[in-house]
Order: C-alpha cells, then sequence, then structure tokens
C-alpha cells in the first residue's frame, strides 16, 4: 500500500512516500479500513517539526484524526461490517485499568495513539489502509462525507472539553486560538447554555470564521484581549476561558483574564512545559482544569455533525492528495497561509 512516512534525510525529518506493507489484522477484533480522509493535526505538525520531539519519529505513519470504508473484519467483530463508512477513533485503550474500569477511557492507564510515538510507537492513518480495533470504530451516517468523518475527533475533544466544567446559563465562556479545536470548542460552548462566547486569535480570517459559526464576540490578540475581557464583564473576568493555544503567553491571559473562582481548561499543548505565576493562581482561587482525548463523546460528535449543530465544512481550508503530503505540512507549518484543517484525501 502506499503510505506517507517519517524519513530522517540529512538530520532533518522529511515525509517521503512508499509502498509499505499492508497491515494484518493480528486479532479477531481487528478491522481493516481503506482511509478516505485524514486530516493533520497541529500535534502532528509540532511533533514533525521539532528535531528534540520524540512523538513524531523516523519510521512512523502519522495521522490520527481519520474516516474510511471498512474492507476486512476479524472473525470476532460485531460492530461493524465490510462496506461500512467509519470514523477512526485514535486511542487505544486497555479496558482493564482503574481509570478505564470508571469510565474514564482519556486517561487510561495503558493508552496508547495511533500514529504516534508519545505512548508507545503505533502507526497511522495517513496511509490507503489502517487496522484499528472495532472499539474504535463508529458508524457514518450517509449524509456525512469522509471528511467530515474525520473531523469526529477534533469535534468529540471539543465536547470533552466542555464535558469537564460545569457551565451555568448566562456564563461568559472565552476560548483563547480560533484553530481547528478553538472553533470546535467554540461551536460546542454555544450548545451548553452559556451567556456568550468570545474567542481570541492572532489571524483575522480565524477571527472572520469564529464569528461565522456563531462567535458572539471576537477579539484580535494583539490588542490587548485580557483589557477587553476585563471590560466586558464589568471588571469581573470570564467565567470560564479555554486555552486551545499551548504556549505560555496564552496561559497566563487565561490566568489574567478569568474570574475569582473561574475555570481554566488546559488543552493546548504546543510547548511541553510553561511558566505560571503562582501568586494569581492561588489568590483567586482557580479551577485548573486537564483535558485529553475524550471519552464516549465520539457518537455525540457524529450527530452534532450530522444535525448542523457543529459546522465543519468550513474548517477544512486546504485538501492534498497523500502523494503531497509533505507539501500539505509545509503548507500549514506556514502562517501566511491561515490554515485551519488541512486534510489529506488518499
Amino acid at each position: 500500500m502506499k503510505a506517507a512516512l517519517i524519513r530522517e534525510v540529512e538530520s532533518v525529518k522529511k515525509i517521503r512516500i512508499e509502498e509499505a506493507q499492508l497491515p494484518e489484522l493480528s486479532s479477531e477484533h481487528h478491522v481493516m479500513v481503506n482511509i478516505g480522509a485524514v486530516g493533520i493535526c497541529g500535534s502532528d505538525l509540532h511533533g514533525f517539526y521539532d528535531p528534540k520531539s520524540m512523538a513524531r519519529i523516523p519510521g512512523l505513519i502519522m495521522g490520527h484524526e481519520a474516516a474510511g470504508v471498512v474492507t476486512e473484519v476479524g472473525a470476532a467483530v460485531t460492530r461493524v461490517k465490510v462496506g461500512d463508512r467509519v470514523a477512526v477513533d485514535p486511542q487505544v485503550i486497555c479496558g482493564e485499568c482503574a481509570q478505564c474500569k470508571k469510565g474514564y477511557y482519556s486517561v487510561c492507564d495503558n493508552k496508547k495513539i495511533i500514529g504516534s510515538n508519545l505512548k508507545g510507537f503505533m502507526n497511522g492513518c495517513m496511509a490507503e489502509f489502517a487496522v484499528v480495533t472495532e472499539k474504535q470504530c463508529f458508524l457514518l451516517p450517509e449524509s456525512l462525507s469522509l471528511e467530515e468523518g474525520a473531523m469526529v475527533e477534533p469535534v468529540s475533544n471539543a465536547i470533552h472539553v466542555l464535558n469537564r466544567v460545569k457551565v451555568n446559563m448566562g456564563d461568559t465562556i472565552v476560548v483563547i486560538g480560533a484553530g481547528t479545536l478553538g472553533l470546535c470548542i467554540m461551536q460546542a460552548a454555544k450548545l451548553t447554555g452559556t451567556g456568550r462566547v468570545i474567542v481570541t486569535d492572532l489571524s483575522e480570517k480565524k477571527l472572520a470564521l469564529a464569528k461565522a459559526l456563531g462567535a458572539d464576540i471576537v477579539i484580535k490578540a494583539d490588542e490587548d484581549p485580557v483589557a477587553r475581557i476585563l471590560s466586558l464583564t464589568d471588571g469581573l473576568g470570564a467565567d470560564i476561558v479555554i486555552e486551545a493555544v499551548g504556549i505560555g503567553a496564552t496561559y497566563k491571559q487565561a490566568i489574567a483574564m478569568v474570574r475569582k473562582r473561574g475555570s481554566i481548561m488546559f488543552f493546548g499543548a504546543t510547548h511541553k512545559e510553561v511558566s505560571l505565576e503562582l501568586i494569581p493562581i492561588l489568590h483567586k482561587e482557580l479551577h485548573l482544569i486537564g483535558c485529553t482525548g475524550a471519552e464516549t463523546e465520539c457518537p455525540v460528535a457524529i450527530d452534532f455533525i450530522a444535525s448542523g449543530k457543529i459546522n465543519v465544512k468550513p474548517l477544512i481550508s486546504h485538501r492534498f492528495t497523500l502523494d503531497d503530503t509533505q507539501e500539505a505540512f509545509e503548507t500549514m507549518a506556514n502562517p501566511e497561509n491561515d490554515a485551519v484543517k488541512v486534510m489529506l484525501i488518499p
């Protein structure tokens, strides 16, 4: 099969299109999926371009936001059949640890992610075919395209963020960052009964998209968003701030713009470490809530996309064939392109 693999060329990671061995169904619960669409995540981008990162290493097939058509199933598979169109949940969980037994699948003690080496080497979906477990497959209605199916993963993550915090009717929610996840989170937040959702970003194009998708207020990130938020909330601050960028500066903004005893959702993770001032966290008695992956949100994500409650089509800003994966990464990495979701079509 054709696949996009990371190779090291003169000490620099590059993507090469190669003929790779077709993966095998090594378990009776495995499913072969002919990949129809796979998105490039920010974590792919950062892991690929960071020479020190061990999350995306040479020899790996990336890709964890995917959808396709089932072409083969193991003997014990009952959840899907050949010909089914499915979205793929990239999380491989054990189902046996203390966290899984509580239903906390996103923090499974033994979780691995396809297309990543972060928690153990597992090839992903930037290829013509991928093998996953049947539990990772979620049926798509005929009304959804495979591109929309590939957006189920980020939408399920966005819903999980909102499920992790108590939202009261009338709350002010700020989303820092208008990338794919920020725009999905913004739309999910609009479904919670919140009073208003405010989005901040440096890109005027992305802010215009946020506004078109339902954001109540958008703020340029270089126009003192902290002061704007405090002004809009009579000096109190936002009830909930969701950080979807992942750098120290925006986490500091989140602390400064949230109200006393407010909640900050820690979601963005561009950098492995950030430095934060401790005193305002203590003296404002803030709730800091970490977020990763999803638990049972995939079916909800599919329903929200299919019903139009969350619109993912405008988020797909660029499309490339699998042969042009290197160019796709370069396009997404160039800020002049204002890329939101770059989609590969194997």
